[in-house]
């Protein structure tokens, strides 16, 4: 990619995939030069990449090819516990990604990658597939998925999805932008927390949101909802003072019809409504 010192740069293509069937067990994605070192935050804001797979139906947005992971500047990587999956094809991958370049004033361009290392297993591994399902406070059909928050108070967003199956959860970890606090993912219908992924910190000198992570889960047998259970995911950010274009999203790792009864864990946590 060719980004902007100055400015946004956008990427929409199609990218290789590994090109043979099999299991995606992880993935991490990290923003490197043309030398292979990473770029630093001083260079670039990895505003949020994304890839889909184009061989398969989004849950959440039926109308949409899957989007089986996505990362922003936090970096947090996904891991699926022991025999799970996402199963692959051959066929390449969907990418979109948005780059801000955090030089002001300062003309010209620079090259870099998005590289993605990813857990793979093949095809006769006897993984049991997930689903991911991809939650957005502005909607799950939401392209843009952007929001402003307008400073003053502690500013919360959320929206409603309705669950299409039976299933449960076995792994999610959340993105926000700077100010963000945390993500919660609740079962409104049984009023039970599925979970709630956290903004982690790194304190630096006249910058105090400076976001490195955010938590996730991964275990089994995971947390069980029912179809037709409502899903509400909640985005808190402070309110200290207005953020412009910031995200709440979500994703979830889903195995339907796979609910083993009594078995799910409760993973607590307060209503961020």
């Amino acid at each position: 990619m060719t980004i902007k010192y100055d400015g946004m740069t956008e990427v929409f293509d199609l990218v290789e995939s590994p090109g043979v069937p099999g299991f995606i067990t992880s993935a991490r994605a990290t923003l490197i030069d043309d030398e292979g070192r990473r770029v630093g935050h001083h260079m670039a804001h990895l505003h949020h990449a994304v890839w889909v797979n184009p061989q398969k139906q989004d849950l959440a947005c039926p109308e949409w090819p899957d989007r089986f992971f996505g990362s922003g500047k936090e970096r947090t990587p996904m891991r699926l516990p022991d025999g799970y999956g996402y199963e692959v094809g051959e066929s390449d991958w969907g990418f979109t990604a948005h780059i801000d370049g955090m030089h002001s004033g300062h003309p010209g361009t620079f090259e870099a990658f998005i590289r993605l290392d990813l857990g793979f297993a093949p095809a006769d591994s006897g993984l049991t597939d997930i689903a991911p399902v991809w939650f957005s406070v502005t909607g799950e059909c939401d392209a843009d998925a952007e929001f402003d928050v307008p400073g003053g108070s502690r500013y919360t967003e959320s929206d409603v999805w309705r669950a299409t199956e039976t299933g449960r959860f076995i792994a999610a970890a959340g993105h926000l932008h700077d100010g963000g606090l945390a993500l919660e993912l609740r079962n409104t219908t049984t009023n039970e927390s599925i979970f709630t992924s956290r903004a982690l910190y790194e304190r630096r000198p006249r910058e105090f949101w400076y976001l490195t992570r955010m938590t996730s889960f991964a275990r089994t047998p995971g947390v069980a909802v029912d179809e037709g259970d409502d899903l509400r995911l909640t985005a808190a950010y402070d309110g200290g003072r207005r953020r412009q274009g910031v995200m709440g999203i979500m994703l979830g790792a889903f195995v339907a019809n796979e609910v083993p009864t009594g078995l799910a864990y409760a993973f607590s946590a307060p209503d961020l409504g």
